[in-house]
C-alpha cells in the first residue's frame, strides 16, 4: 500500500492572470482585472486530484519568505495536498506565470520558473518517489532535473507521466530520455497540445493515424495524450489512436477560463494509470469530465483566486 496516488513533481509558482474584455490585445493599457493564486503544472495536478479525493503530493522547492513561495505555501495548506516533500529554501527566486486573458481564453504569458536554479534534494526525492503509486512531471524542470526524476522512478519501478507545458520547453524530457527509444527511463506516457507534438514529431496532427509505432518512437514513451482544445484530444497507443471530444463543448461562463485544462486532463488520465503504466483511458475521459466544469466555472484549475496576497 502506497501513501499517495500521485506524485507531482515540478513547479509550484503565483500564477498572475491579468484579463480584459476587449477583443484587441494590442490596445495600450487595456483595463481589465488582475488575480493571483498558487498555480504551476504540478501544483495544479496535485489540487485537481485532491479535489477528487485522490491522496496527493507535491515535491517542489519554495521560499517561505519570497512573495511568491509565501502565497504557495499559504493555498496549499488549504488543500489536501502533502506538503512532506515541498523542499524549504530561501535562497529561491520569484517564481511566477503571468498570463493574458481574453473573455475567459488564454492568449500570451511570461513565466520565470525558480524550480529551473533548485538542485533537486536526491535523498527527499527518492522518498517521495517510493511513496506514490505513480509519479507525473512537469517540463518545467530543466532537462537534467527531469533526467533525474526518470532514472529515479525506473529504480523504484514506479510509472511516470510527462507534462510537457509549452513547446518551448517539451524537448526537455526528450533530452532526458535519450535516444534509446526503449530506455530505463522511458515515460509511460508523455502529454502535450497539439504545437508540442508538432514540435516533437514533425509530424501534423491532422494526419495523425494508425500505425503509431513511428509516433511513439519519435515521441520516446509508451503513449502519448495529444490535445488540441475544442477539437477534443487523442491517445495514442502502440495500438492505434483513441479519440475523444472536448468536454464540455461550451465555452468558459462568466469568470470562468480554460486556463489550467490541459492540467486537468493529464491528472485525469495520471490518475487511472496502473502500476505497469497503463492508462485505462475510458476511465480517464469520464474523470475528465467530472473535473472540467469546475474548471470552466472557475478561474483556471485554481479556484477561489483573488487579487489579495
Amino acid at each position: 500500500m502506497h501513501d499517495f496516488d500521485v506524485l507531482a513533481i515540478g513547479s509550484a509558482h503565483l500564477d498572475i492572470l491579468c484579463e480584459t474584455a476587449l477583443a484587441d490585445l494590442g490596445v495600450r493599457d487595456a483595463p481589465g482585472t488582475v488575480r493571483f493564486a498558487a498555480g504551476g503544472t504540478a501544483y495544479n495536478i496535485a489540487k485537481n486530484l485532491s479535489q477528487r479525493g485522490y491522496r496527493t503530493a507535491l515535491y517542489t522547492h519554495l521560499n517561505p519568505i519570497g512573495l511568491s513561495g509565501a502565497r504557495v505555501l499559504s493555498d496549499l495548506r488549504q488543500t489536501t495536498i502533502s506538503e512532506r516533500f515541498v523542499v524549504i529554501d530561501e535562497a529561491m527566486p520569484e517564481s511566477a506565470f503571468c498570463a493574458r486573458m481574453a473573455a475567459g481564453r488564454f492568449h500570451d504569458a511570461v513565466s520565470a520558473m525558480a524550480i529551473e536554479q533548485a538542485r533537486l534534494d536526491g535523498a527527499i526525492l527518492g522518498e517521495a518517489i517510493a511513496a506514490a503509486a505513480r509519479v507525473v512531471v512537469d517540463c518545467n524542470l530543466l532537462q537534467a532535473q527531469i533526467a533525474e526524476v526518470l532514472a529515479l522512478s525506473a529504480r523504484l519501478g514506479r510509472p511516470v507521466a510527462v507534462a510537457c507545458v509549452s513547446a518551448a520547453k517539451a524537448g526537455r524530457y526528450l533530452g532526458a530520455v535519450g535516444t534509446e527509444a526503449k530506455g530505463a527511463g522511458q515515460p509511460a506516457l508523455a502529454a502535450m497540445n497539439r504545437f508540442e507534438f508538432e514540435s516533437l514529431t514533425g509530424h501534423p496532427l491532422d494526419g495523425l493515424s494508425e500505425p503509431t509505432g513511428p509516433i511513439l518512437v519519435r515521441l520516446r514513451s509508451r503513449a502519448g495524450l495529444i490535445s488540441d482544445g475544442d477539437r477534443g484530444y487523442w491517445g495514442v497507443t502502440e495500438t492505434g489512436v483513441r479519440p475523444y471530444p472536448a468536454q464540455p463543448a461550451a465555452r468558459p461562463g462568466p469568470g470562468g477560463s480554460d486556463l489550467g485544462a490541459g492540467d486537468a486532463l493529464i491528472a485525469a488520465h495520471c490518475a487511472v494509470m496502473d502500476e505497469a503504466g497503463d492508462v485505462d483511458w475510458d476511465a480517464a475521459h469520464e474523470l475528465f469530465s467530472a473535473m472540467i466544469p469546475r474548471i470552466l466555472d472557475e478561474s483556471g484549475a485554481t479556484v477561489q483566486m483573488d487579487g489579495a496576497f
